[in-house]
């Protein structure tokens, strides 16, 4: 997988961690869209859904 980077795997720990997009994005002084973008481009080349959304939270 040529395409997977560090950055890929600290924008889905991050998420991951914090619950959310938003409050990763201000963690990594990054916007929900750009975030949001990156975890889809994640999901798509893994073929698998990471989060399931429970209420306002990301959950693995």
């Amino acid at each position: 997988m040529e395409w997977l980077n560090y950055h890929h795997l600290l924008y889905f720990w991050m998420v991951a961690k914090e619950g959310g997009l938003v409050p990763a994005g201000k963690v990594l002084r990054l916007s929900h869209p750009t975030l949001s973008a990156q975890v889809h481009a994640l999901e798509d080349q893994l073929g698998e859904k990471l989060f399931t959304k429970v209420g306002r939270k990301l959950e693995l």
